[in-house]
């Protein structure tokens, strides 16, 4: 689908026409910030007409000076090892990596000055990390002033977010160098989240030396991918369960996930694959451990490193970063920081309709969205919220002072200025769909634990939900809850009668009749232990054996496409799955 014929997108540039249509250049002796929306073409138009074109975008060359003649002196700085490959992949011939080792070392000997030098034809790629080492030495940062006329710093405001984060000394050297470098060379620096520079120059008065390319009227000008729907949530699991995923399936559609913690990523993809997804999640491919080993040959003890990531998911990486789309047979991609910055999905089907973003950061909530095409559905986490669920002013764990206007139902904030604001925006907190299997009947702890596990929603202040989480938003619903039973626990809506224990009605049917009604009737499809379900049957271990050993229970199970088997690093349960 061509995006510009979408409603929407009538009248909406992107920075290359943009740029031309109001003559825009870049100034010298500033730190150029060009600001705009994921998709509206900042990379293509610094690598295609700006590098082809430098003297129509600058007053001070000409076009004997055009950068397309003089590669070698442009510096491409990246903040992710996703960004660099995804960089080098869409610019083959134009671009070339210069790793920290190689640098650094050169640093010491006239190595460098050889290799900023040497018109060897290519833009030099490299990290926010091995710049703050290279300018950290004044020799060093003398031969980058003299032989690199210009820098172009992608994901600018990600410099910013890694000096706070990680308090590192050599990127806030880094950052307070901007000017004195901005002073002999071209620097444009590129974001379409702009906070954590604005925090920076808030803190610090101002220090940098940066001009905006675009005002806000001219960036409401560019083109940009719209969504449909948009909702908040204040914690992630209620987010992922939030999701109607049977219509995602009945519609063939594709999801994509962020979260922060890898360990979260892989709670996730376990979720979401007991639904019937095929799901992988991703992160750093330079996450993993170092432990030591001996060395066969020599003997000797030497240091060995264990990937995060194993050869299959290596090799997902490597094909989104070639083609820029999901594979056919992947339902649904989780990423964390490592990918929420330099690479698109382009996604030329578009099936990816749905994006999830577990995370509290407002930048990480443009950025995150890498999806190239409108979409139906984003949801985000706004963790701050009150007890009514109502989305307070500051995001994430900083704290604001809150007003209540006397004789009124209305919250107030006060920003950074000190003016008060009305607020009244409020997550979304999904109430509880229970399947009709589950009333009625008695509800074992195994039976809590699922419908907790797969159906259940935290309310505003807690970041998972409990069985009496449950209960309360059942009762909410109208049901009752009653564990005053001296029978178990029972759910079931005021009037109705319960049901007649299922067990004892259905150990009137024979073995494998039985096993068969519960797997076609009762059975969720969600995977789960076969022990469960022999322990709920009520059938003895030799029973049980016969059963599921005997040639008509192994038909049935192909037939209805379900197995038995282990999930890897589960150990040896095994599980009713469907496939």
């Amino acid at each position: 689908m061509n995006r510009k014929m979408v409603e929407g997108h009538e009248g909406l540039l992107t920075v290359t026409k943009l740029m031309n249509t109001y003559s825009i250049k870049f100034k010298n002796g500033v730190i150029n910030l060009l600001e705009g929306f994921p998709g509206c073409g900042k990379s293509y138009f610094m690598m295609n007409d700006f590098i082809n074109n430098t003297a129509r975008y600058t007053d001070f060359y000409n076009e004997i000076l055009n950068f397309k003649n003089r590669l070698s002196v442009v510096l491409w700085v990246c903040d992710t090892k996703m960004l660099m490959d995804s960089v080098i992949n869409d610019y083959p011939l134009i671009a070339e990596a210069k790793k920290k080792g190689m640098l650094i070392e050169a640093k010491e000997s006239s190595k460098l000055k050889k290799l900023l030098s040497e018109d060897n034809g290519t833009i030099k790629v490299i990290s926010y990390q091995t710049l703050s080492l290279l300018v950290k030495d004044e020799k060093c940062n003398n031969l980058i002033k003299k032989y690199i006329s210009c820098i172009i710093m992608d994901e600018f405001h990600q410099l910013f977010n890694y000096y706070y984060d990680f308090k590192s000394s050599n990127l806030g050297l880094l950052i307070s160098k901007l000017n004195s470098l901005a002073d002999k060379v071209l620097i444009i620096a590129m974001t379409a989240t702009r906070q954590p520079v604005d925090r920076y120059q808030f803190n610090n008065n101002n220090e940098l030396n940066i001009s905006n390319v675009l005002n806000d009227r001219l960036i409401e000008k560019l083109d940009r991918y719209f969504i449909d729907s948009k909702k908040y949530y204040h914690c992630g699991w209620n987010m992922i369960r939030g999701i109607d995923w049977d219509n995602v399936k009945k519609n063939r559609l594709k999801v994509l996930i962020y979260t922060d913690f890898i360990s979260i990523e892989r709670k996730y993809k376990e979720y979401l694959e007991t639904l019937g997804f095929n799901v992988e999640w991703l992160c750093s491919p330079t996450a993993g451990n170092k432990y030591p080993d001996i060395d066969e040959k020599t003997g000797e003890i030497v240091e060995r490193f264990e990937p995060t990531m194993s050869d299959d998911q290596m090799q997902l990486r490597e094909y989104l970063i070639k083609n820029n789309e999901l594979p056919v047979d992947l339902d649904i991609l989780i990423i964390n920081s490592s990918y929420q910055t330099g690479w698109n999905l382009k996604d030329k089907d578009e099936k990816i309709q749905i994006v999830l973003v577990d995370s509290n950061r407002e930048d990480v909530h443009v950025q995150a969205v890498r999806v190239r095409h409108d979409i139906l559905f984003c949801g985000l986490k706004w963790s701050n919220v009150d007890k009514e669920g109502r989305m307070l002013y500051s995001n994430g764990t900083s704290k604001q002072e809150y007003f209540y206007e006397k004789g009124q139902e209305r919250q107030w904030y006060c920003d950074e200025e000190g003016n008060l604001k009305s607020y009244d925006m409020y997550v979304e907190i999904p109430k509880i769909n229970l399947p009709d299997k589950f009333v009625g009947v008695k509800i074992s702890d195994a039976d809590k634990k699922h419908i907790v596990y797969n159906y259940a929603f935290a309310p505003a202040g807690k970041s998972e939900a409990n069985w009496i989480d449950v209960k309360k938003d059942l009762e909410k619903q109208g049901y009752i809850v009653d564990t005053n039973n001296r029978n178990g626990t029972y759910i079931y809506k005021a009037g109705q009668e319960i049901k007649k224990d299922s067990k004892k009605v259905m150990k009137k049917m024979n073995n494998f009749e039985l096993l068969k009604e519960w797997l076609l009737n009762e059975w969720d499809r969600v995977r789960i232990p076969i022990t469960e379900v022999r322990d709920y049957l009520d059938f003895g271990r030799k029973t049980w054996d016969k059963v599921i050993k005997s040639e008509e229970f192994s038909e049935f199970i192909k037939t209805n496409r379900i197995k038995i088997k282990t999930i890897p690093k589960m150990g040896k349960t095994l599980y009713f799955t469907t496939y």
